[in-house]
């Protein structure tokens, strides 16, 4: 069960959010993961900042192996796992934001003309 965690700060035990789990198959091939990092699909460990507050300034993010929701450390296990394309995919509440102001921008400058 592969998951992202977020830290507080770099201590042992410090709180902070987990993502679900992404069930990795036990072979060589490549797999497409996808983990949404919101407020309603992350798990808080250990009493966190409130959701909106931690993500402007998370301290540690771990790509870690744990089978339950309980800690941010991750099961030990002797595995290798590679990471490629990372890529961050904006919300839709942005994209309808960034279409607003370029629409008000448009409008704005035709006034001007």
């Amino acid at each position: 069960s592969i998951r992202i965690a977020f830290k507080q700060d770099t201590s042992f035990g410090a709180p902070g959010y987990l993502s679900a789990a992404f069930l990795l198959a036990p072979d060589s091939a490549w797999h497409h993961a996808l983990f949404s990092i919101t407020a309603g699909s992350m798990i808080p460990i250990g009493s966190p900042e409130p959701f909106n507050t931690f993500f402007t300034h998370p301290a540690e993010l771990r790509i870690i192996n744990e089978v339950g929701a309980t800690n941010l450390t991750g099961d030990a296990i002797a595995a290798q796992l590679g990471v490629d394309n990372i890529r961050a995919i904006p919300e839709p509440a942005t994209w309808i934001l960034l279409s607003l102001a370029i629409s008000i921008a448009f409008i704005l400058r035709k006034r001007q003309a």
